[in-house]
């Protein structure tokens, strides 16, 4: 994984979608090339992406290929990956994380 920080957690929804693309479509690679993309772009460019609309503490970034959000927030600067999830699933389910 790149050097963005991530919640144990969000690493495990991104192991599990890895691990669900390459059982039904052997796209798992892809999937982890898209979602390692995206962490690089955060780490570049945190504030180019937008705050989110129910919390503006945290900054939503959409994968481009495949289904999927990924949540972050800023700490001192620095982005940290709060969730990795679909984009059909409960949106908010992953703010406990944050405590």
């Amino acid at each position: 994984m790149t050097s963005v920080k991530i919640h144990p957690a969000a690493a495990r929804e991104f192991r599990d979608g890895a691990r669900w693309y390459e059982e039904r479509a052997e796209l798992g690679d892809a999937f982890s090339q898209e979602i390692e993309r995206l962490f690089e772009r955060i780490l570049e460019q945190p504030e180019s992406f937008p705050s989110w609309v129910v919390n503006g503490s945290f900054r939503k970034a959409v994968a481009r290929r495949f289904p999927y959000v990924v949540f972050f927030r800023l700490v001192n600067g620095f982005p940290q990956v709060m969730a990795v999830l679909h984009a059909k699933r409960r949106p908010g389910y992953w703010l406990d994380r944050t405590r």
